[in-house]
């Protein structure tokens, strides 16, 4: 099994409020998988081999404690599984003995000359710590999102693709994704009449515990995709957003994902929801 370990230094440019931004902890990621590559003699970008690139399936990982500006964080990222044409990195992000982030990514190469999903190579396979036939990041496939309901409260945004959004191989940055949901779920709570900056004001805080994101089709500059969210749940202190991606040009369903927040007081104690909030749910 083959693991690395790198350490950086969290930027302004990581943080949002007080923390890091929920999506920026995925770039972190990168960092270990690159150096896994490099330390293994394997080549970056798809490894270059005939326009074979590597793509991210899905990603799901669980927040467990904030990082904050100008804090060293040590990431692990361990190739743990791989299967004939999908691959698993186990991560792992901590600030000394205290735990921030787990969770796992799967990935797969791809060829875009019609011939699709590739089998992995013998250097990729010898990384890994164990073969099976299927990898996957989720507990249970019952977690995998669908399509809201015909009933359910749902808010959809535009958003165009910019250049910034993407990544060298001209196809959106994944961790860009989670952004798109937020954009998602801000629009929901407006539609609801509420803002995450009134939550604020009055005590209360919706942190991401765990978030989900399945890719299904790359999107790229130019692009304008849409955003779509509903809640797909929600208990007293404990709520999940469901999302959906597409390209209403095509048609083209782009990635699905949810994010699961708790509800908290300024005192960092567990809060119960705003009752507009609840009524998404129970809607559905």
């Amino acid at each position: 099994m083959s693991s690395t370990t790198v350490t950086t230094r969290t930027r302004y440019a990581d943080i949002a409020g007080d923390h890091v931004y929920y999506a920026n902890y995925l770039v972190f990621l990168e960092d270990a998988m690159v150096r896994l590559y490099r330390d293994n003699g394997l080549k970056l970008l798809g490894f270059e081999q005939e326009g074979v690139r590597t793509m991210i399936a899905e990603c799901c990982v669980r927040y467990h404690a904030p990082a904050r500006y100008d804090e060293v964080l040590t990431v692990t990222s361990t190739l743990d599984q791989a299967a004939p044409k999908r691959f698993r990195f186990a991560h792992r992000i901590e600030r000394g003995s205290t735990l921030l982030l787990s969770g796992a990514t799967t990935h797969v190469l791809w060829k875009p000359d019609g011939t699709g999903l590739q089998t992995l190579p013998d250097e990729v396979v010898r990384l890994a710590g164990r073969r099976t036939e299927r990898v996957q990041v989720l507990e249970s496939r019952d977690e995998t999102p669908s399509a809201a309901p015909e009933n359910a409260i749902r808010a959809a945004t535009r958003i165009p693709v910019r250049y910034k959004d993407t990544d060298p191989v001209g196809a959106v940055y994944f961790s860009n994704y989670l952004v798109y949901f937020e954009i998602g779920r801000t629009e929901l709570l407006r539609s609801a009449g509420l803002s995450f900056t009134d939550m604020k004001t009055s005590g209360l805080r919706l942190p991401v515990s765990r978030a989900y994101c399945c890719y299904l089709a790359p999107a790229a500059y130019g692009d304008e995709l849409e955003a779509a969210a509903w809640l797909s749940h929600a208990s007293r202190v404990k709520l999940t957003f469901t999302y959906q991606i597409s390209r209403p040009l095509d048609g083209a369903t782009i990635a699905r994902g949810f994010t699961t927040h708790g509800c908290l007081d300024a005192a960092g104690r567990p809060a119960r929801l705003p009752e507009q909030i609840v009524r998404l749910a129970h809607s559905a």
